[in-house]
């Protein structure tokens, strides 16, 4: 989302270009992609993230994944929801008929809601991922979150059995 340079631009080209001959546009921006993950889950680097993530982008802007990148790695940055929002329902349309990668995506929405104070918009989100995967995991225990945080001890009890299942 920044104006770039002519010198951002050619490096944009031969970066595109080196990655189309040593691995071809797909798999490149998958490995891209591989590489923003961990730098964002096991370096906690936003900025690096982010920048491992617009490369794939450069490569593949119809991955959805890459968005799901950018959504949590600029909740991590602190910026404003719009933005993290904005990120996520481009993953969303992405991911349009794929279940499993929705309920995964739409419990770490609710996650990065609850974390931001909001439990009621983010128990909307864990419901959506249940609806779609009921064996999910992440987003029980994220009902038992934001349940709790809404004083709704009844569905924190209900979803706290459902983990142990």
């Amino acid at each position: 989302g920044i104006r770039k340079t002519q010198a951002m631009i050619a490096a944009d080209k031969e970066f595109i270009t080196t990655i189309e001959k040593q691995y071809g546009r797909k798999k490149g921006a998958q490995l891209s992609l591989q590489r923003g993950w961990q730098f964002l889950l096991k370096r906690n680097d936003t900025e690096t993230a982010i920048r491992r993530f617009n490369q794939a982008w450069l490569l593949d802007p119809s991955n959805p994944n890459i968005y799901w990148g950018f959504a949590i790695a600029t909740h991590r940055q602190r910026k404003p929801m719009t933005t993290v929002g904005r990120f996520f329902r481009k993953a969303e349309r992405g991911f349009a008929g794929n279940r499993k990668a929705l309920a995964d995506l739409h419990a770490d929405h609710g996650q990065v809601l609850g974390e931001r104070g909001k439990p009621a918009e983010a128990k909307n989100y864990f419901l959506k991922a249940l609806q779609l995967n009921p064996k999910n995991k992440h987003a029980k225990q994220g009902m038992v979150a934001a349940a709790t945080q809404l004083g709704d001890h009844q569905t924190a009890r209900k979803y706290r059995e459902l983990l142990k299942q």
